[in-house]
């Protein structure tokens, strides 16, 4: 089913935690390159704190917490990538490019010879899926048309946040002993209700180690129609916008 039919460019420099853009002239982008599913999930888990560690960081938190206001800031960007999504009804990886302009989400899955698979628009107002045959589908919930209509279960809404390491109020978390987010628990009690557990396996150097360019996420109760759903990303292009 799915799965079978399945720029003006901005450049940046963190300083201190001060994003600074810098206008260049678009360039064409790079050759969509292939993904095994192997590579996608073979990524390296951080390291976690220990019980003395996470004490000290409590007491301490300043640097975590200038971390998060630099990246709550962060609402114009796009970003590009490698994903794998995998369940007990599809097991497929392609290519995505996610635009983030302020409430307004586009995500655009493609094959690795460029035909587009699947568009997402989330807007305030609702979401728009159009498939790989041109079929245009509406809701009231991206979370839900998605899986409706591809059996793959993505929290697009939540993501906007998650997928550059900014956490939420109802979020628990573990940072690594630098004090860079490890994992997020969706919710704060994640042995009676996980969830989703998203794991930071790696930051983008290009953007000083603020925004992650290795994320792993798994919900064990996702869908019982389509059994556990783990989500495999691998960033490798952040473009922030003023």
């Amino acid at each position: 089913m799915f799965c079978q039919n399945f720029c003006q460019k901005m450049f940046f420099r963190i300083d201190s935690f001060n994003i600074k853009f810098f206008k260049i002239k678009p360039m064409i982008c790079s050759a969509l390159v292939t993904l095994s599913l192997a590579g996608c999930t073979s990524l390296t888990t951080p390291l976690i704190q220990s019980s003395a560690e996470k004490a000290r960081q409590v007491q301490a938190p300043e640097q975590w917490l200038a971390r998060q206001a630099v990246v709550a800031d962060i609402n114009r960007f796009t970003l590009k990538g490698r994903v794998a999504l995998i369940n007990d009804a599809t097991r497929f990886s392609a290519n995505f490019l996610w635009q983030q302009r302020g409430n307004n989400t586009s995500l655009r899955l493609t094959s690795f010879l460029g035909s587009t698979l699947v568009k997402l628009d989330v807007t305030p107002q609702g979401a728009v899926l159009i498939d790989d045959q041109g079929r245009r589908f509406s809701g009231s919930d991206p979370t839900t048309l998605l899986e409706r209509l591809t059996d793959v279960t993505l929290p697009i809404e939540q993501m906007v946040k998650w997928i550059k390491g900014q956490v939420t109020p109802e979020n628990s978390y573990e940072l690594t002993k630098d004090n860079r987010l490890a994992v997020l628990y969706q919710y704060h009690s994640p042995l009676r209700n996980p969830g989703w557990q998203v794991t930071y396996n790696a930051y983008d150097p290009k953007t000083n180690n603020l925004l992650p360019s290795r994320i792993s996420m798994i919900n064990t109760l996702a869908n019982p129609n389509i059994g556990e759903q783990r989500v495999n990303l691998v960033i490798s292009e952040w473009t922030l916008y003023p």
